[in-house]
């Protein structure tokens, strides 16, 4: 009976989405990068933020939300961390930070 009850309450802690909160950035607990970082819960907030500081509502057409510094190597998900790039831009600094990760 007890080992049922441990192995429930287990399952449930895991099936949950367990995080912790640093300023204005959250992490999944049993999510991590490929390099070992804990994962980031991205913030619909934060985003609505920055584009605030922009005078926007929206994204514009051909441009995506870039994180100057990549949540996968340690960046915030801060609006003071975000950045306005247009698609290929974004396409093209994504596969450099790929390659440069690839090659540590």
């Amino acid at each position: 009976m007890k080992l049922a009850l441990l192995l429930l309450v287990t399952l449930y802690c895991y099936s949950q989405e367990l995080t912790y909160k640093d300023s204005c950035t959250t992490y999944y607990v049993t999510k991590c990068y490929k390099n070992g970082g804990n994962m980031v819960k991205r913030s619909a907030a934060n985003k609505t933020n920055f584009l605030k500081t922009k005078g926007l509502k929206s994204i514009p057409k051909g441009y995506e939300i870039d994180h100057i510094i990549p949540l996968s190597e340690g960046g915030s998900d801060c609006p003071d961390n975000m950045q306005l790039i247009t698609i290929a831009e974004h396409r093209s600094k994504t596969a450099r930070e790929r390659g440069k990760n690839s090659k540590q």
